[in-house]
């Protein structure tokens, strides 16, 4: 970790993917609900630096860079980067983190994210009890 680290911060991570790799950042208690937290258009993981050291603590918060954003590998040139790409991306995330359920955090262009669920409205619920 950088001697720049957002407060609170636990971890870096970098998962594997076909292109390299997403890097993503982590707080909180690892034993805590799980929390993946998605980033706007023209923007990265470190847009929660600030934030998540103000959440609850008990739950464990997971910000990933989608490709070509942050500290993430590009796509390959001439390869688009389409809304159904970072489906794909949230879906490998999910997977490599072993989460089957999880609460989603996001702004702008990462609201748009959920329809990976198939359909489903995804909201975001962070009781104070953890539960």
């Amino acid at each position: 970790m950088s001697e720049n680290a957002a407060p609170g911060l636990i971890s870096e991570l970098k998962l594997a993917v076909p292109w390299g790799h997403i890097a993503a950042k982590a707080w909180g208690s690892l034993q805590g609900p799980p929390v993946l937290c998605l980033h706007g258009w023209l923007d990265n993981a470190s847009s929660f630096d600030r934030l998540i050291p103000l959440l609850p603590q008990d739950f464990y918060y997971v910000a990933m860079d989608f490709g070509g954003h942050g500290l993430s590998s590009h796509y390959s040139p001439g390869v688009p980067y389409y809304l159904q790409t970072f489906v794909s991306e949230i879906r490998r995330v999910v997977a490599a983190l072993k989460w089957n359920r999880f609460s989603i955090l996001g702004h702008s262009f990462a609201l748009l994210s959920p329809r990976w669920r198939r359909g489903r409205n995804v909201f975001l619920y962070l009781p104070r009890d953890g539960g």
